[in-house]
């Protein structure tokens, strides 16, 4: 009888956790990925989480189209035909009648004897029918129906369909429910001619893009990462741009006004070498709220260093909304990625779309006014600025940009050169600043703008 600890089990566990609200789906899978030692369970479990969170909306229709009360339905046995209902519509290669004998099985264990019998007789209405025949009585030109198809809060689409134009509004929706790319950037992009054999054979180069490459063979990231230490780090293309837009010179004093994890900073720190492999020095500041987040920093500079061009780093655990007179105008550069409403990720981390809500937005918009006003002032005069959000709201990207330009006469924009790479989707604006879009095969959605501060 299979247990909770089958690649299904545990993917059910993993959807209660997160459906709870306190961790990320990222968070969850590498802890229980990291009970499974095959790596094709552990692709298996991300496949049926992810596209569990990104089909959320419809498999509950379905289920609701099958079940006499749904509204009754005890939340388990809702998780468990999501999870089994998934694999029936979307995993071609899963046999139907494995899926639906190790769910009776799992329900007989996780919930109660008495409720495998429903859950068999649900699932077997779903075997050997396509998802086109299930959905036929859905209108795609009602945004209702629409919502339900692509699987996304009806507000959140309605939303969209003010603010987006409409190839962008008919696009969206269906990138957010495919698998992402996956990117890596090379913190020795110099060397990029001279990839070990492993690295050869799992990663392409981004064209026009030093130091960028995609994943092909994602298997392999740990023999890279093994092969080669802290010279690869995983990020996303336009994440990638938007670290670089920083134009760093020798003796820079540079701030990561919320560095998170890291990655920006380390992108940024990797391309100040010149040609001749010189390191060029520069006095670089992190701030972050979060104490983990820090140490997993430390270890990744650690663990980088030789690649880096920093001689000196200091990580300081710092609420930004809380002012630090001392850093006023100290900063020659900063870069500010913005707690925002994560809508351009949300391919990568679905259970954003069902945990938002309209609120939401206004209330990270004004946070984001009051972060960028105070990151302003740690701006030296001549400095710049880098302000980012991985968000597609309005209220979170130009409206920002705009309410510092009214309040801050010293402020002005500085215009972005576009992005030249391969696969890059954007849109540019008459002040300078660019909309990264998400795309099938490319980044994620971000909203870039730089600033300056006059002498």
């Amino acid at each position: 009888m299979p247990r909770n600890n089958s690649v299904r089990g545990m993917a059910f566990q993993a959807l209660v956790r997160i459906e709870n609200g306190a961790e990320s789906s990222q968070e969850v899978l590498h802890e229980c990925a990291s009970l499974l030692a095959d790596g094709r369970d552990r692709a298996l479990l991300q496949t049926i989480v992810l596209g569990v969170l990104r089909h959320r909306l419809l498999l509950d229709w379905l289920i609701n189209t099958r079940v006499h009360k749904p509204a009754q339905l005890q939340r388990e046995i809702l998780y468990l035909l999501r999870t089994a209902l998934f694999q029936l519509i979307f995993l071609d290669r899963v046999p139907s009648f494995a899926v639906v004998n190790e769910t009776v099985e799992l329900t007989k264990h996780l919930v109660h004897r008495g409720a495998a019998s429903l859950v068999n007789a649900v699932l077997r209405k779903f075997k050997g029918r396509d998802l086109e025949e299930l959905t036929k009585a859905l209108d795609s030109d009602s945004v209702n129906d629409r919502a339900i198809m692509c699987s996304h809060p009806l507000w959140l689409l309605q939303r969209w369909q003010k603010n987006m134009p409409p190839a962008l509004y008919e696009s969206v929706p269906i990138i957010n429910n495919q698998v992402p790319p996956l990117f890596v950037r090379d913190l020795d992009h110099q060397c990029i001619d001279v990839w070990p054999q492993i690295c050869q054979e799992s990663l392409e180069p981004v064209k026009g893009f030093a130091g960028a490459a995609r994943v092909i063979r994602p298997m392999h990231l740990a023999h890279i990462a093994h092969s080669c230490p802290g010279r690869f780090h995983i990020q996303d293309i336009h994440s990638q741009w938007t670290a670089l837009q920083l134009e760093l010179q020798a003796q820079d004093c540079v701030l990561d006004a919320c560095c998170g994890r890291g990655g920006k900073l380390l992108t940024i720190l990797s391309s100040r070498q010149s040609a001749s492999n010189r390191v060029l020095s520069c006095e670089s500041w992190a701030l972050d709220l979060n104490v983990g987040r820090l140490v997993q920093f430390r270890q990744r500079l650690n663990e980088s260093a030789r690649f880096l061009s920093s001689n000196m780093v200091r990580l300081c655990c710092w609420d930004l909304i809380r002012t630090w007179p001392a850093l006023h105008g100290r900063f020659s550069n900063i870069l500010l990625d913005a707690l925002c409403s994560n809508t351009g990720v949300i391919r990568r981390h679905p259970e954003i779309k069902w945990r938002l809500n309209p609120a939401d937005i206004t209330r990270l918009s004004i946070l984001q006014k009051q972060l960028l006003k105070i990151s302003f002032d740690y701006l030296a005069p001549g400095g710049q600025l880098v302000y980012a959000v991985c968000s597609l709201e309005p209220e979170e990207g130009p409206e920002v940009i705009q309410s510092l330009l009214e309040h801050e006469p010293t402020a002005r924009t500085i215009p972005l050169e576009p992005p030249r790479y391969d696969g890059c989707s954007y849109h540019g604006s008459e002040q300078g600043w660019i909309h990264l879009l998400p795309s099938q095969t490319g980044g994620d959605g971000f909203f870039v703008s730089k600033i300056t501060k006059r002498v």
